[in-house]
Formats: structure tokens, sequence, C-alpha cells
């Protein structure tokens, strides 16, 4: 899994944070909150954006074959159109058996988000100390900044695409498993990875349910800490999840006491946390490249 040493950022201001791991299980609660929706306008926790468009990078990265991105076609759309009666003269293959022939492999395709120029073998040559390979990793570069990795050891694999988030230069670089007969192009990545501490909680609310329910609400649930308390003057609780990119980073989720209306806010901290967009709080991008 992913390396347990992670960097401690103070929380400052209204940006997300990056904190350390605390231990210790957190004790039975002993009262109950519910999560409160609040309003639309104080959901958002920066400044005006619309889910809708989160920057070109995302963008791109979750284009499907039947979603080309505007001023652009597929090399199918151009041989359609384009190709010569000698050029359409097709090669016959078998399809099926090649994608067989993959099974058993550990693959995978990954994606940079960055605008650094790098190709994808200096990445994973970099990637390689922090990922902490004991075998071999072939890699293909692809168009958008994708690569294909394919590994020797199953268990490296397993921790690379299990593990994260992973960064290069701060930068989000994003790793799942290729499936059998999936095209690595036409791949979605919709999230990443992260471990998430919900801080500023009462020492008696502490429980493995509201840590779920906490985690549910800033991503895709994935498992609890269930050791993580944090010290006397600061509890807290952790959570990993799959944390959406077409969505800006969380801040702060609010408790409500369901019969006395007491409100409880849980801040938000997020661990080794990528580069963002302070203007728009996406994954991505960053301040320069914001739209």
């Amino acid at each position: 899994m992913a390396d347990q040493r992670k960097p401690t950022t103070p929380a400052t201001g209204n940006v997300p944070t990056t904190t350390d791991k605390a231990s210790a299980r957190p004790p039975p609660p002993s009262h109950t909150l519910m999560i409160k929706a609040m309003p639309e306008n104080t959901l958002k926790p920066f400044s005006a954006r619309d889910s809708n468009s989160i920057g070109k990078e995302v963008a791109v990265l979750s284009k499907t074959s039947d979603q080309a991105i505007p001023g652009q076609r597929s090399g199918k759309e151009l041989y359609k159109e384009l190709g010569t009666a000698e050029e359409r003269k097709a090669i016959v293959i078998d399809l099926s058996m090649a994608r067989n022939t993959s099974r058993g492999r550990f693959l995978a395709v990954g994606v940079f988000l960055s605008v650094l120029a790098i190709t994808s073998r200096s990445l994973i040559d970099s990637m390689k100390r922090v990922w902490k390979i004991r075998g071999h990793i072939d890699t293909l570069q692809l168009a958008d900044r994708r690569f294909i990795l394919e590994f020797s050891e199953k268990g490296d694999f397993l921790h690379v695409v299990k593990g994260g988030p992973w960064r290069y230069q701060q930068d989000a670089v994003l790793v799942q498993p290729l499936l059998d007969g999936q095209d690595p192009e036409t791949v979605q990545f919709l999230s990443v990875p992260i471990w998430v501490q919900f801080r500023k909680i009462p020492f008696y609310l502490l429980s493995k349910a509201l840590a779920k329910d906490l985690g549910s609400r800033v991503g895709e649930f994935i498992c609890i800490d269930k050791n993580a308390r944090g010290d006397i003057c600061d509890k807290l609780i952790r959570a990993r999840v799959h944390l959406p990119l077409n969505q800006a980073l969380r801040r702060w989720v609010p408790l409500l006491d369901g019969v006395t209306r007491e409100e409880v806010i849980a801040n938000v901290h997020y661990e080794r946390l990528p580069s963002f967009c302070f203007l728009c709080g996406f994954i991505g991008h960053r301040d320069a490249e914001c739209r």
C-alpha cells in the first residue's frame, strides 16, 4: 500500500489541508448526530465554479470512444470519411484471441495530470523509487499524457493500483487496472484515492459509523482507519475515499443533532493531496490554467 509517511500541513484559512496520521481506537459514541444538508450556496467550497466546467485536463481524461474532443476526430472517423479503396482493404485478424492472450498479465493504465513536459519513461523511472518496485515495469506512452504499465510482479501491481495518491512534483499520477479487452485510450479517470481526516469533532462522537458517513459525503467510501483518534486537543477520525475529480474539494462537513438541533462542524483535511487550483478547488490544473 501507500507509504505511511505523510507530510503535515497545518490548516490555513479556507484552503484544504494535508495532515499526518494519528493512532488509538476511538471510544463508542454516546450521542448521535446526523449529517446536515446545508443550503446550496454554502456548500460550494471555493469561488463560483460550475461543476460541468472542470478544466481541460479532466475533460480530456473522461472522454469515451463516442465522445470526441471538440475540433478533434478519432482515427476511425477520419478513416471512414477519407480512406481510399486501397486503404479500406483490411487484414483479417482474431481480436478475441489477442485479447485472451493478455489475460494473466498485470496491466495498468495511467495518466499524469500536469502541464509539465515529461515522457512516460522518465515519469515511471522517477515513480519506481516512490513505489519501491521489486520487479520490473514496462511502459508504453500514449496520447493525452496517458501510459500503459506492465508489471512483472503481482505484488507491485496491487501496490500501485490500490495505493496512492501518487504524485510527481506534487501533480497527480493516476493509475488503475487495465481490464481484459479494455481500450486504454477510452479508460475514464474520474477520481483519486486518498485518506481524509475529519477534525474538530467531540471525542464522544468518534465512531466507525460516523467515519463512514463523513467519508461518503466527501467521495466514494473505501474503508476507515479503525485506530485514528488524534490527541487530547484535536480529535479526529479517518476514512479512505475515491475523491471525485469533477467536484471541488470540500473543506467542511456540518453535523446536526436531530433532537436539540445543535450543530458541529467537522473540518476536512486531505493527506498527500496532489496539486489543485486555489481559485476553483479542482484537482487537475493550477491557478494559472484555471478558466
